[in-house]
């Protein structure tokens, strides 16, 4: 009759064990950081469907019909701080976008107002103003940093902006550079 023997596992089978596991953590890892971007994404594009359903009542409610606009030599800021001065609303939260670094959201004071600066704003605006009646495609506010375009300080999305349009829809477009024509924060 045989000595029984004890027997453990080798040295090749736990590496494989190892290298299984470690292919696994990096195929989920790849996938994770994918839901992780649009969950960001769907944040920012719902922050700017509330600035921009707040800058459709102002221009409803304003005299002139149209929106913010603080004039031509205004930043993005300027503009956004008139909507704000009228919506009590809005948080400063809305004005950060979630996948920006560096940036962080306007302090309030005891009555619970806040100004932007281009210090607590990703939020950028058309250069010309606008009104209900334009083209409804045309493009309102934009969340418009992003990677890969020179202005990686601040983070932001991967391949494209989010943005409001006149008409209300808000969506990520892909593009390759930011588009001319916008007002930086």
């Amino acid at each position: 009759m045989g000595k029984l023997r004890n027997r453990g596992f080798t040295l090749v089978e736990i590496l494989v064990v190892i290298g299984i596991i470690v292919l696994l953590a990096s195929l989920s890892y790849a996938g994770i950081m994918s839901a992780m971007e649009y969950a960001k994404r769907c944040a920012c594009i719902s922050n700017l469907r509330q600035i921009g359903l707040a800058a459709l009542t102002y221009a409803q409610e304003n005299d002139a019909n149209m929106f913010p606009w603080a004039g031509e030599d205004a930043t993005a800021v300027d503009h956004l701080n008139i909507l704000i001065e009228s919506n009590a609303m809005l948080t400063p939260e809305l004005f950060v976008c979630p996948a920006s670094k560096g940036k962080v959201p306007a302090k309030e004071d005891e009555n619970g107002r806040f100004i932007l600066t281009e210090k607590n704003c990703t939020i950028r605006c058309s250069k010309v103003p606008l009104s209900p009646g334009d083209y409804p495609k045309k493009i309102l506010l934009a969340d418009a940093h992003m990677r890969g375009n020179g202005d990686d300080s601040f983070g932001g999305h991967k391949g494209g902006i989010c943005v409001y349009r006149i008409g209300g829809s808000c969506e990520f477009v892909k593009v390759k550079k930011l588009p001319d024509g916008w007002v930086k924060p």
